[in-house]
């Protein structure tokens, strides 16, 4: 039964993950701005870079832990479809010509993938009586 709960809450919970990752980075920015030139342009330009990244890895991480088994092939799949979603936010920023957008879902991939290698790497170094792989 807490297994059937963990697979169910994987989705939602990579999701919330995400977005506390996004804003809690964004709000540090928005909190450390001095008034000068620098930090005013690393808010606009360079933050939500980052947050992307913050965010995949944690959409990709949150994922794995919770998953009861099948962790490295949970977090391949949750690395597509975060592709498979900033693909899209990729595209529309193309559209629209927003290349914050266009960073941000590159970084966020970027994020993704670097998740799922400490992820992997995590469950490559948990004891044997703890694997369920």
């Amino acid at each position: 039964m807490l297994n059937a709960l963990r697979w169910i809450a994987i989705l939602p919970c990579a999701v919330l993950a995400f977005y506390i990752g996004l804003g809690l980075h964004l709000l540090i920015m928005q909190l450390n701005d001095d008034g000068g030139l620098l930090m005013k342009l690393v808010i606009k330009y360079v933050a939500p870079i980052f947050a992307g990244g913050v965010g995949g890895l944690a959409f990709v991480l949150v994922s794995i832990y919770l998953a009861p088994t099948y962790k490295t092939q949970t977090g391949i799949i949750m690395m597509i479809i975060l592709a498979m979603c900033m693909g899209i936010g990729f595209y529309l920023g193309v559209l629209q010509e927003h290349g914050i957008w266009i960073l941000q879902s590159i970084a966020t991939v970027i994020g993704g993938i670097l998740g799922l290698l400490q992820g992997l790497a995590i469950v490559d170094n948990e004891p044997v009586s703890k694997k369920r792989n």
